[in-house]
């Protein structure tokens, strides 16, 4: 029973570091090697946590989760950015920064759907063999 209420824990672990990304520099391919460091190790996090979503939630149902968190996130953030915008130095609020923001948002969570893709194909290649093996005997 615990160990189910921690799973729909995820889903707010994901959308708390998507949101956390709206906080880092833009520059990511900059002179600081620590900018893509920062923006590699979020990824992996989020990897992470989509490959455990997809053992916790499944295929289906963790899609649904993670797609879900992403559109809330990158609404979120665009109303966060809107109101806070001398903050994220959006002193004009164009269309593009908040095409700029969400797809950053859009684009880590996709990283939580490709770590659920990568553990999905893992679960089938391991169901085949073994299909494979109980055929050959």
């Amino acid at each position: 029973m615990i160990r189910k209420k921690i799973h729909y824990l995820l889903p707010i672990l994901i959308a708390i570091l998507i949101f956390i990304s709206n906080f880092l520099n833009t520059r990511l391919f900059g002179s600081e090697i620590v900018n893509f460091a920062v923006w590699f190790i979020l990824s992996l996090f989020i990897f992470a946590a989509g490959w455990i979503n997809n053992l916790a939630f499944g295929w289906e149902k963790g899609g649904k989760i993670v797609v879900a968190v992403i559109v809330a996130t990158a609404i979120i953030s665009v109303m966060f950015i809107s109101f806070f915008s001398d903050y994220f130095h959006t002193e004009n609020l164009l269309f593009e920064n908040l095409i700029l923001y969400s797809s950053r948002n859009i684009l880590l969570g996709t990283m939580a759907i490709f770590g659920m893709s990568v553990c999905e194909l893992l679960i089938v290649q391991r169901e085949n063999e073994s299909i494979k093996n109980k055929n050959l005997e």
